[in-house]
Order: C-alpha cells, then sequence, then structure tokens
C-alpha cells in the first residue's frame, strides 16, 4: 500500500492520503472521518491487536465500522447501500494509523510555529 499525504489547506492541519492504488481510497475517507475523531481509540486496538493481548477489535462511528483481528481488518461504509468494505492488513492499517497521527501533530505544530504573533507588537515591523 503506497500513498503520499497531502495537506488540505494550508490553514488546517487536515490531511489527505493519495493512494497509488485507487481500491485503497476508502481508507482516506475512514482516516478523515474516524481517525480525526476517533484515532486514539482504533490506534489503541490494533496496538493491542499487534501486541497479541487482545485477539479481535471492533469500531463503529459515525459513517464507517471496523472489524479486525490479528491479521486482517475489514472497514465497511455503513451508510452507503452499496455495501462498501475493504479488506486490508490489520498491521498496514495501524502502520497507516500511526504515520496518520503523527503526520497531523507534525503538521499542527508547524502551523502554530508559522502562525504570526497575536500581540502587542509594531504592525509597521
Amino acid at each position: 500500500m503506497k500513498y503520499t499525504w497531502k495537506q488540505i489547506n494550508e490553514k488546517s492541519p487536515v490531511l489527505t492520503a493519495a493512494f497509488e492504488d485507487e481500491a485503497y481510497s476508502l481508507l482516506n475517507a475512514f482516516l478523515l472521518a474516524e481517525i480525526r475523531n476517533f484515532g486514539s481509540i482504533i490506534e489503541q486496538g490494533l496496538s493491542e491487536l499487534a501486541g497479541g493481548t487482545r485477539e479481535s477489535f471492533s469500531f463503529s462511528g459515525n459513517i464507517y465500522s471496523l472489524a479486525a483481528d490479528p491479521e486482517n481488518a475489514v472497514i465497511t461504509d455503513e451508510i452507503s447501500p452499496d455495501d462498501i468494505s475493504l479488506t486490508v492488513s490489520t498491521q498496514e492499517l495501524y502502520g497507516l494509523i500511526t504515520s496518520y497521527r503523527e503526520e497531523t501533530c507534525r503538521l499542527r505544530e508547524q502551523i502554530k510555529m508559522n502562525r504570526p504573533s497575536d500581540g502587542g507588537g509594531d504592525p509597521n515591523g
């Protein structure tokens, strides 16, 4: 699974994943809809699967659900009438989510550092 991160706009730390294989486009939608809001819960569940302390993990979010075991993770679009789902390696999904959250955090810090100071300086420089 090959992808690159793209920032949606320069003022916001919202990322989108551009996958080489369009079959993974559901993953990008999952990241935007669920990981932005429930990333720590999902990442923790997948981490426990990877660490062998859990045999399965299920999550149902705003739009997507996730059912995972140590080998495979199935993401399902719960609101689509077309029964759309994608199966990926649990390890790959865990790595993608971890990378997404780390990159989002880095981007948030970068935006914060580049933001002009709001306090009391001379507006004329």
